[in-house]
């Protein structure tokens, strides 16, 4: 046996020499007990790897309940899941009572914000508007540029 094929056993039947085929453990023996240090970096990894499954096979079985659970979940050779509709989403979707109304309240509030903006908007050309038709032409024309910014001024005079 050669290191090759030393090396292709040990990645087949890891780093116990009682898994190996009996006509091969004696001279893989050798190779074991070999100073290269190659050769010794991939036993440590086999064994690592071997630790590793044994590990695994000690871990509990799985319930035949969750099993069939499972294989529910998968979807069958040629069967493809469409994805729910937005209306089967929504369908689906339970919002608890106090998420409803902090929603419902959120809407109000934005709406009468935007409401009173515009008011407050209208109200400001409303004024400008009744000033602009009630002066003169001298009067527009002696206004500075502070009391044309501040409407307030203009409609106290």
């Amino acid at each position: 046996m050669n290191k090759e094929q030393f090396l292709e056993y040990l990645e087949i039947y890891g780093a116990d020499v009682k898994r190996w085929p009996e006509g091969v453990r004696s001279s893989a023996e050798s190779f074991f007990r070999s100073e290269d240090l190659e050769l010794k970096r991939a036993i440590e990894l086999e064994s690592t790897f071997d630790s590793f499954l044994g590990d695994q096979a000690d871990m509990p079985e799985i319930s035949v309940a969750l099993e069939a659970k499972l294989i529910d979940l998968m979807p069958m050779a040629g069967e493809t899941k469409s994805a729910p509709s937005f209306i089967e989403k929504l369908k689906s979707f339970r919002a608890s009572k106090w998420m409803a109304a902090g929603l419902i309240s959120a809407s109000l509030v934005g709406g009468a914000s935007v409401g009173y903006a515009q008011a407050a908007e209208q109200a400001e050309l409303s004024v400008v508007n009744s000033m602009l038709s009630y002066a003169s032409a001298d009067e527009l024309s002696n206004l500075d540029t502070e009391q044309w910014l501040n409407v307030e001024d203009i409609s106290d005079e």
